[in-house]
């Protein structure tokens, strides 16, 4: 991970923020924490599934640049990083889909309403950020080394 990335992390979760304060619903109404948890136990348990705790811990260490490391071990870290992008976007579409049946099936109680849909958005919004603050460069990272790595 190039150093920069430590700089333009907070001016992303900044710019975020800024932008919930602008749409007026107020940062409390995009805190949620079991739709957190819902995004997050997909790809969490799914790395437990599918891989070793040693190819985790390695993975993370070669996105953020650790020492040395041959292609073979950089391809399964860029397929690691893969499944976790996956994964993500995954738990949030079943958060999605879990708000709008929430939703559908409330609709003789109009509170219940906000409350299905507000599932079905933030997990969305969870997945999609998480996604492209963290999948993202991680990959972008190893493919970055494994250009580097050549032959």
């Amino acid at each position: 991970m190039k150093p920069v990335y430590f700089v333009v992390l907070p001016l992303m979760l900044a710019f975020i923020i800024l932008t919930i304060v602008w749409a007026g619903a107020g940062i409390p109404a995009y805190v949620d924490p079991a739709s957190l948890a819902v995004v997050l136990s997909f790809p969490i348990l799914m790395s437990f599934a599918t891989h070793s705790l040693r190819e985790i811990g390695r993975s993370w260490r070669l996105a953020f640049g650790a020492g040395p490391a041959g292609r073979p071990e950089l391809e399964r870290a860029l397929l690691y990083f893969r499944g976790v992008g996956r994964h993500l976007l995954y738990g949030g579409g079943f958060g999605l889909v879990t708000g709008l049946v929430a939703l559908l099936s409330s609709f003789e109680e109009p509170r219940q309403i906000g409350r299905g849909l507000a599932v079905a958005v933030i997990t969305t919004l969870y997945a999609i950020l998480l996604n492209a603050l963290l999948a993202w460069p991680c990959q972008a990272a190893i493919r970055r080394r494994l250009l580097d790595a050549g032959d």
